[in-house]
């Protein structure tokens, strides 16, 4: 349990942190193509970043509660005070479902995928630096697999996906140890933007 909330909490703040990131290079970088780049990748994770910590900021309270056995759920200990207010934020940020449609119905297709595909380029770039620092192969595998549609496998590489002339929704931009909110916005994303392509 206490490993998990330290996920939760962690994870959270090297979000917000990545968020507070790309404001800074989105208004201040050198480069024109660098600030359309940062603000591309905050649109797509503003939404991620509105909910996450506002979800799974209960779920750690909750279980900060269970730490204390029978006791945790009383006025004597932190955390029924944190669970109680942890749980406004969930209504503060407004609804997660709302979140959830920006972020599939607007984020991911931005500029016809791009804003997934930076992200890709992002997580693909920290992978390589964790590898150079030292961190176990497992930890930082990023390569694409073998997809099944239902009609077919696939097995692609992200050039694969950057030039794909396949039926709308036969190509699913999956990454091996992503999340699965990125593996969600990525088949909507593909989808949708082959046929807006006519593919």
């Amino acid at each position: 349990m206490l490993l998990k909330q330290k996920c939760i909490v962690e994870g959270g703040l090297a979000l917000l942190a990545t968020c507070a990131r790309y404001v800074d290079l989105s208004q201040h970088a050198e480069a024109p193509e660098e600030r359309r780049r940062a603000q591309l990748l905050l649109d797509l994770l503003t939404p991620v970043a509105k909910t996450f910590p506002a979800e799974r900021g209960f779920e750690s309270n909750a279980l900060a509660v269970q730490v204390h056995g029978g006791y945790g759920y009383t006025s004597e200990y932190l955390p029924e005070a944190w669970l109680r207010d942890q749980k406004l934020n969930t209504i503060h940020e407004g609804t997660s479902g709302i979140q959830s449609l920006d972020l599939l119905g607007r984020k991911a297709v931005a500029e016809g995928g791009n804003a997934l595909l930076a992200l890709h380029e992002e997580i693909e770039a920290a992978a390589q630096r964790a590898g150079k620092a030292g961190v176990d192969a497992a930890w930082t595998d990023t390569r694409f697999g073998t997809v099944d549609t239902g009609r077919q496998d696939i097995v692609f590489t992200d050039a694969d996906v950057r030039r794909s002339r396949s039926p709308a929704g036969a190509r699913v931009l999956v990454a091996v140890g992503l999340a699965d909110v990125a593996a969600a916005v990525a088949i909507v994303a593909v989808v949708r933007r082959g046929r807006r392509l006519g593919r």
